[in-house]
C-alpha cells in the first residue's frame, strides 16, 4: 500500500508542474541592449528588461563559453550557465569574477518569464563579438 501511495503522489506532482510551467506558452522578448565589457580583469555584463514584456517579473539565465565565436544555441546548457538572476523591472548588471586573463570568452542572457517561457538568445554586444580578458 505505501508502494502505491508513493507512486501516486510523484504522478501528481510532474502533472502539477508541467501544467505551471507552460500556463500561458507566450516567450518574452529577448534582451536587445545586453552590454559586455572587460573591468578590472573581470567582465561586466548590463541590460534592460525586454520592452513589451507581459509580467513585471522575470529571470535571466547568464551564459558563458570560452570560446572565440559567438554561442549558438547548442552552447546553452547547464555546463555553461554562470549565473540566475531575478528582476522586477528595470536594468540590470551581473559581473563575471571567474575568468582567466589571456582567455577569450562568449555571453548571451536568456530571458525566463513567471511561466518557465524562455526568449531567444541575447548575445553580447551589438557586434556579437567575444570579450578578451587583458592579461
Amino acid at each position: 500500500m505505501k508502494l502505491f501511495t508513493a507512486t501516486l503522489f510523484s504522478v501528481t506532482m510532474l502533472f502539477a508542474y508541467s501544467f505551471t510551467a507552460s500556463a500561458d506558452g507566450v516567450s518574452p522578448g529577448a534582451v536587445i541592449d545586453l552590454n559586455v565589457t572587460p573591468e578590472n580583469g573581470q567582465i561586466k555584463l548590463e541590460w534592460c528588461k525586454p520592452k513589451g514584456s507581459p509580467t513585471s517579473s522575470l529571470g535571466y539565465e547568464v551564459y558563458r563559453k570560452s570560446q572565440d565565436k559567438i554561442l549558438a544555441a547548442a552552447d546553452i546548457a547547464p555546463e555553461n550557465r554562470i549565473g540566475v538572476i531575478g528582476s522586477d523591472g528595470g536594468c540590470i548588471s551581473f559581473t563575471d569574477t571567474a575568468v582567466s586573463k589571456g582567455t577569450t570568452y562568449s555571453y548571451a542572457v536568456i530571458v525566463v518569464d513567471d511561466f518557465g517561457n524562455r526568449s531567444a538568445i541575447s548575445r553580447s554586444n551589438a557586434d556579437q563579438s567575444p570579450i578578451a580578458v587583458s592579461p
